[in-house]
């Protein structure tokens, strides 16, 4: 499908009539954030882009064409169903072109993208040829097959563990409240409670609680603890300074 990109700004809010559409993209045991764009083409935010860990946070279309040798349209700014201001994305196709030239600089997480979707590819080649028809639950088990070793899914629990695992200098105190006030300050920046206050408004205990949310929320609540999982693992953000952060990041998540 063909990604048109008006060349200056007046011309693509001419043609910009609606808002993206926004749907989670599973890849066996990683999700990322995918959009729709009002004439039905797909595409990637920047931001979703550095979520996967494939570039640095932070990074504008002329960093990216720095770092990779390619070259992308500006203004490349659009408006989705999750945020009021518009965001850099990429086209499907650049975004297959730069997990490829990441690859071959060496980057790892580009790499193992690669690998899988190449292998994917083939096995679904082989199978039209043999007439037989892949199921959505065969693609992602598959996916899943291949990852496994490789890739965990990593949880916000996780990553809290770690980081008070290679952080002896915290209290006792901390240890025992940081992942409760870690969830917490989620909580209470996304929705203003608490998660005791949210199990009491929806008469559910913690484990239940996200069944109560719909879409929109849970991509928000996903979002900002990817971002902050990256921050902790990379630059040893105490977990509740990092959803702060991550928060920070999204500006207008709760809207």
């Amino acid at each position: 499908m063909n990604f048109p990109f008006p060349s200056t700004k007046n011309e693509y809010e001419k043609k910009q009539t609606g808002k993206a559409l926004v749907a989670i993209v599973v890849s066996g045991y990683i999700e990322f954030e995918g959009l729709m764009l009002p004439n039905g083409d797909y595409a990637i935010a920047i931001s979703q882009v550095a979520a996967l860990d494939l570039i640095p946070p932070n990074r504008s279309l002329k960093q990216l064409k720095s770092l990779t040798g390619m070259a992308f349209q500006s203004h490349r700014k659009v408006l989705s169903e999750l945020h009021p201001k518009g965001v850099n994305v990429i086209s499907l196709p650049d975004f297959e072109r730069l997990i490829f030239e990441l690859a071959l600089k060496g980057n790892a997480a580009a790499q193992e993208f690669c690998r899988q979707l190449i292998g994917l590819s083939l096995v679904q080649l082989f199978s039209y040829a043999f007439g037989k028809k892949l199921e959505k639950d065969e693609i992602q088990q598959f996916l899943k097959e291949r990852q496994e070793g490789k890739f965990i899914r990593r949880t916000l629990t996780d990553v809290v563990k770690s980081y008070i695992e290679s952080n002896p200098q915290l209290s006792d105190n901390d240890k025992k409240w940081i992942y409760p006030n870690t969830s917490d300050t989620l909580n209470r920046l996304l929705f203003g409670k608490s998660a005791k206050q949210l199990c009491e408004l929806y008469q559910c205990n913690k484990e239940q609680l996200r069944n109560h949310f719909d879409r929109k929320d849970v991509v928000r609540i996903r979002r900002l603890e990817e971002h902050a999982m990256h921050l902790i693992e990379t630059q040893d953000f105490h977990p509740v300074e990092a959803i702060k952060q991550a928060f920070k990041f999204w500006d207008g998540a709760r809207t």
